[in-house]
């Protein structure tokens, strides 16, 4: 596979699981009363990881 490829790849997985509700990380967060972080944390990762996958995306247009 190719490096970009790949790495687009894993970018898609990547933010395909941080969209994926985990309930033991949920419960866990809710519990230790880190809620409201954890979901801004989960933005700003999914946001730089659309920004990178774009960039990619830019690099491989001819």
């Amino acid at each position: 596979m190719h490096q970009r490829t790949a790495e687009l790849e894993a970018i898609d997985l990547m933010i395909l699981d941080l969209r994926t509700w985990h309930e033991e990380i949920r419960h866990k967060a809710a519990w230790k009363c880190c809620r409201k972080e954890l979901d801004q944390l989960q933005k700003e990762l999914i946001a730089y990881l659309e920004t990178r996958k774009s960039e990619q995306l830019a690099r491989q247009k001819p």
